[in-house]
């Protein structure tokens, strides 16, 4: 009697020799297979729900990157339609789990990491729809009212009759249009000295002397450009806000693992010293014990990671801040100007 086909197993036991193909392919299905899970656990919801979910993509993007980089390198090529089939399939898994994570950002109000992934997945994958649609969503998050508008209008390039980015694409328009004629209302009204809070936007007689009132267009143009600084500005605050909370969540983290005790350990089996208390870390609705020590050491290189990028965001936001200034000066001058001429 036959005994069917031999079956290569997933690693080498020592016995048998593993199929090339085979192990190169196993890192897909268990990527898909984390997909699979990742979307179970979203379904499920809830605060586990989702971080269960957001640990499954991300493991499941870590091992496409780190074992598939050449064939998510082919990305152009998959766009011209250039690429390998094996390369085409990864490079779209690979699209659709930065999507999904983003989803599940977004769900958190992470809106900054779910553009982010939105963006990512764009860039590998520009006809997944979804990518945009939440890209958009996560923009509205942030009052990013324009960048909701693009992330509509690229996705529509790709697919125009597409009920869903239409619908989203219309509310992102409208609500830019307010944001611009709200900001315009707003700088007519500090010009007329309505604005209790002029501070160093006070314009001195031999500045608005300088000043030049420019055409309707350039003035529309003008106004335009404030409303998306001030956007910019709401999300560089945000992001940096952001920034700021895991950076406090990672140092408490840190302070709780050093100095607190798992009241559910067994007395006799209860550490000397603090820092070696054990660790449960949550997996979906169970908590498996962890080493102490090397959560203790992710924490630092996290929290390390947070103190290095913490200036960049800083720089950002306090350049945006600034031409946000810059150009409210501006305007202001303008409008003073205008007044001026006005009264004679």
């Amino acid at each position: 009697m036959s005994e069917g086909p031999s079956v290569t197993p997933l690693f080498d036991d020592g016995t048998t020799k593993p199929n090339a193909v085979d192990v190169d392919d196993s890192y897909e299905r268990l990527a898909e297979s984390l997909k699979e899970q990742g979307n179970a656990a979203f379904k499920k919801g809830g605060p586990p729900g989702l971080q269960a979910a957001v640990d499954c993509y991300t493991k499941a993007i870590r091992m496409l990157t780190e074992h598939y980089a050449s064939d998510l390198g082919q990305a152009d090529k998959v766009m011209r339609g250039e690429g390998s089939d094996t390369a085409t399939r990864r490079v779209k898994l690979a699209s659709v789990l930065m999507s999904n994570r983003a989803a599940v950002q977004f769900q958190r109000g992470e809106y900054v990491a779910s553009v982010e992934d939105c963006k990512r997945s764009i860039s590998l994958d520009p006809t997944n729809i979804k990518a945009y649609w939440r890209g958009a969503r996560s923009s509205l998050g942030l009052d990013l009212y324009k960048q909701a508008v693009d992330f509509c209008e690229s996705g529509l390039r790709m697919d125009a009759e597409h009920q869903d980015l239409l619908k989203l694409h219309q509310h992102a328009n409208d609500k830019l249009m307010r944001l611009r004629e709200s900001r315009i209302k707003a700088q007519e009204a500090e010009s007329a000295g309505e604005s209790k809070d002029k501070g160093s936007f006070e314009i001195t007689s031999e500045e608005l002397a300088d000043v030049v009132i420019p055409s309707k267009e350039e003035l529309q143009d003008l106004h335009v450009r404030f409303a998306e600084l001030t956007s910019q500005l709401e999300a560089a605050d945000q992001a940096l806000r952001q920034h700021q909370l895991s950076l406090r969540k990672a140092e408490a983290t840190l302070q709780e693992l050093t100095w607190q005790r798992s009241p559910s350990v067994p007395a006799e089996h209860a550490p000397t010293r603090p820092g070696e208390r054990p660790v449960y870390k949550q997996v979906g609705h169970i908590f498996l014990r962890s080493d102490p020590g090397r959560v203790h050491e992710d924490l630092q290189a996290a929290k390390k990671r947070l103190n290095e990028e913490l200036p960049r965001l800083e720089t950002k936001q306090s350049t945006v801040k600034q031409r946000y200034d810059e150009l409210n000066r501006r305007l202001r001058g303008i409008n003073l100007k205008k007044r001026q001429m006005t009264l004679g």
